[in-house]
């Protein structure tokens, strides 16, 4: 397995020798008033984020805390197309605004043209796009990877990239849109049994699809009894309650030696890149575009794969996951701290869902609706996991078991001093609290704090 220590910066070369270095023509860098002996400090070029040799190579400068390793592949999923819209709201950032679409042009021209990337590995300390009045990004090292990198996906619609080290340049126009086969996977119609927390099929889209699926290692969609045998690449449409919801590119199958406490036997693993939901597709519709298809039920039917293109250009309101890059932030646990050390995805998953469930509550306690203003100005709430993970307790990593609260609740909740209950907890949008973890809290934690 790849480390990434490997491609770590440990030295600050000169951006301007990297470029040159990775193929690309550097000698207009010295036409200002500078001249050739400060050419590596020309600002039209020593800034930017993204330098092309048309039909030879695609030149990005990365920052190392935002790649990951999955599958044995270092890679980098990004959105710069996002990002500049992000800059729209921020007073005065048009160059950022600028440089974020220039990257997003150099991924769709190396996608276009089938051209390798040679990475530029920066670290330093970052400023967040939602931080305007921190002090700005600084990079204190970078390095020229001598490994070719790949944009290996691009979404035309949505800006979203994939980079992928060591891949081969894939032509847009080489891409075959017609995958090894299409299988449908039902799934449950009991929401709040299977999906802890979704009252509805968007609940199911939003919480579980686009945040906790893309967010598990290897993407794996637990099973019961029987998995779906099928080749990897092979398409997966999940059925739901008489429609489409959701689909994903299967990369594996996996069976465990014994079925889980919950019942589970195996998972199926997905690339989380391809994961995405969208309008409903009843039966009705997925007739018309495959009139053999005899209508919805529990048999994991397979469909003809020539008709998928068909089947993308009737999708609507798609949707796609934002994969995070990996984190340190710490979030609650009131498993013992060495878990960190032990379960490191475990603990990186469970921060993505505290995050959105903070945000989904404007960062305010669900409890008393209070929230601590930053100096930055930004805002601080904590994140409890209402049935704890860990021994003894082993509660799931789902939305549904998650608050937003202040530090204050938090610590009451964590020593059971304080009863929960639905009624009279804040409830936001999208944020959907099961009533079986707050009934646990209340039976388990609050009445072993009382036996005390």
């Amino acid at each position: 397995m790849p480390e990434l220590s490997e491609i770590r910066p440990k030295d600050r070369h000169r951006v301007m020798d990297l470029v040159k270095a990775a193929g690309v023509d550097v000698s207009d860098w010295s036409n200002f008033r500078g001249g050739e002996k400060k050419a590596a400090c020309n600002p039209k070029y020593c800034y930017e984020w993204s330098f092309v040799e048309p039909q030879n190579v695609v030149v990005l400068s990365l920052w190392y805390e935002s790649m990951q390793v999955q599958n044995d592949e270092i890679f980098q999923s990004l959105n710069y197309r996002q990002t500049s819209d992000e800059f729209d709201e921020i007073p005065g950032r048009n160059v950022w605004k600028k440089r974020a679409l220039k990257m997003d042009q150099a991924f769709q021209e190396a996608m276009n043209d089938g051209l390798p990337v040679r990475v530029i590995v920066c670290e330093g300390p970052r400023r967040g796009v939602d931080q305007p009045k921190t002090e700005a990004s600084r990079v204190q090292k970078r390095l020229l990877d001598v490994m070719p990198w790949a944009v290996t996906y691009y979404d035309h619609e949505t800006g979203l990239c994939t980079l992928t080290r060591g891949a081969s340049p894939i032509r847009d126009s080489d891409k075959n849109e017609i995958p090894p086969a299409v299988r449908i996977l039902p799934m449950a119609n009991d929401l709040d049994k299977e999906f802890p927390g979704c009252a509805s099929i968007e609940d199911v889209q939003q919480n579980y699809f686009l945040f906790e699926l893309q967010s598990r290692e290897n993407g794996s969609y637990y099973y019961r009894k029987r998995g779906l045998q099928a080749e990897p690449g092979t398409i997966v449409l999940f059925q739901c309650q008489g429609c489409i919801i959701a689909s994903a590119s299967l990369t594996g199958m996996q069976r465990f030696e014994k079925p889980t406490d919950d019942g589970y036997f195996g998972c199926i693993n997905f690339n989380v890149m391809s994961i995405r939901t969208f309008k409903p597709m009843t039966a009705e519709v997925i007739r018309e575009i495959w009139p053999s298809f005899n209508g919805f039920s529990m048999a994991k039917q397979e469909l003809d794969p020539s008709n998928y293109p068909e089947f993308k250009k009737r999708l609507e309101r798609v949707m796609q996951p934002e994969v995070p890059p990996p984190t340190q932030e710490a979030i609650d646990l009131v498993a013992p701290p060495e878990r960190v050390h032990e379960q490191v995805y475990r603990i990186l998953r469970d921060s993505e869902l505290a995050r959105r469930v903070k945000k989904l509550n404007d960062y305010k306690c669900q409890i008393c609706g209070h929230t601590i203003e930053m100096p930055n100005g930004g805002f601080y709430a904590e994140a409890h996991h209402i049935q704890p993970l860990g021994q003894p307790h082993n509660g799931p990593d789902v939305i549904g078991n998650i608050i937003c609260v202040c530090p204050n609740h938090h610590a009451e909740l964590d020593y059971g001093v304080l009863s929960l209950s639905l009624s009279s907890l804040r409830h936001s949008t999208g944020h959907n609290i099961a009533a079986k973890y707050t009934d646990y809290h209340n039976q388990i934690i609050l009445k072993s704090s009382c036996r005390r």
